[in-house]
């Protein structure tokens, strides 16, 4: 059985600074990035997703 993942890396457009993560879900997770409530990214708001890839993990069990 194989788990989706996102490999995704996002844009800052106040200082074009990049910001690399994975999720499961990428929608969600990018808007909180946006909404502030992402430790990491909170001051360099606005970011911009410029490359969502998906990922196929296979589980172990």
């Amino acid at each position: 059985m194989c788990s989706k993942y996102f490999l995704y890396v996002l844009k800052s457009q106040k200082d074009n600074k990049h910001y690399v993560g994975i999720t499961k879900d990428i929608d969600f997770r990018v808007n909180q990035h946006n909404w502030g409530k992402v430790k990491s990214t909170k001051a360099r708001r606005p970011l911009v997703l410029i490359h969502p890839s998906e990922l196929r993990v296979a589980s172990q069990f």
